[in-house]
């Protein structure tokens, strides 16, 4: 939840046909209940859409402060909010001021949630992509290399806006009950590429600052990231904070370590002064289904 404060709009370059544009035409009618699926079939593939899915993540919390009202309304209704108050002062109290579950607990004070990324792994698990806020663990799933094993993740997910990896199209054939629920929930397709540029892109997302790259960074450095919170805090810190890193060292072996440095090293070479942009190609739902069927080999 670290990306309600470290991201901000300012911080995206965007080009929509070739015409300035802001985060409310990237993601026109954004609503809380926005969800964000990204389809990975190859490691650390949406690293290839960063920039969209930390875009996403920033339009998540504008719609949160635009609507703040809202949500510490529910917070109170609840009674959470004095839990979490507590649960704050606890940390601060027992040195734990600066340990990123009470960073969370903060962020959760102020907005409530974790923004809706999903990412959907096709087959097998592809790496852990929790530096990108795709948390808690259970927003990143696997399923089965089966078009149809997909499509019903994606409803029971709820998801609204689709990232696909880019692709050969398949056979989208569908009954036509699944068909028009696909079409009242998703109102977004984007195809981007794990490397980052996508071929006849329509959308182009360039970060202003180098900021939007300390999360990928993070993504592809996990035995880093670990051992930096374990050496910042030592044996101080929360029990959270011990289970997140347990389930961040238990994924560390997905990938194997010379697939991440070459995922790593190429994606390096294309940053602009530590800098990343990447291009996508925004699609229709039709589309976007035939690229999803040939994904999974149907």
């Amino acid at each position: 939840m670290h990306t309600s404060f470290q991201l901000q709009s300012e911080l995206f370059k965007i080009r929509i046909d070739g015409r300035s544009a802001d985060l409310a035409d990237l993601f026109p009618d954004w609503t809380g209940h926005d969800r964000v699926g990204v389809i990975s079939n190859s490691p650390f593939a949406p690293l290839g859409a960063s920039v969209l899915i930390q875009a996403a993540v920033t339009q998540f919390f504008n719609h949160r402060r635009e609507n703040i009202a809202h949500f510490t309304k529910l917070l109170d209704r609840e009674g959470e909010r004095e839990v979490l108050e507590r649960t704050l002062k606890r940390a601060e109290l027992t040195g734990r001021r600066n340990d990123p579950a009470a960073a969370a607990t903060k962020a959760k004070i102020a907005f409530g949630a974790y923004a809706e990324i999903y990412v959907l792994h096709i087959d097998k698990r592809t790496g852990d992509h929790s530096s990108l806020d795709v948390f808690p663990a259970n927003r990143e799933v696997t399923v089965p290399k089966d078009f149809i094993a997909v499509i019903t993740q994606l409803a029971d997910l709820g998801i609204t806006r689709l990232l696909l990896p880019e692709g050969p199209s398949g056979d989208a054939t569908l009954d036509w009950e699944i068909r028009a629920a696909l079409r009242d929930r998703i109102q977004d397709v984007f195809v981007y590429h794990p490397e980052g540029r996508v071929s006849d892109f329509n959308i182009e997302i360039s970060a202003t600052s180098p900021v939007v790259e300390e999360n990928p960074e993070a993504v592809l450095s996990a035995r880093e990231v670990i051992a930096a919170i374990e050496t910042n805090f030592g044996p101080n810190f929360s029990e959270r904070t011990r289970n997140a890193l347990a389930l961040m060292r238990s994924r560390i072996n997905e990938v194997s370590e010379d697939v991440v440095r070459g995922v790593k090293e190429r994606r390096e070479a294309r940053l602009v002064d530590g800098m990343p942009s990447e291009s996508y190609r925004r699609i229709g739902l039709e589309e976007g289904l035939q690229v999803l069927s040939g994904i999974t080999g149907r």
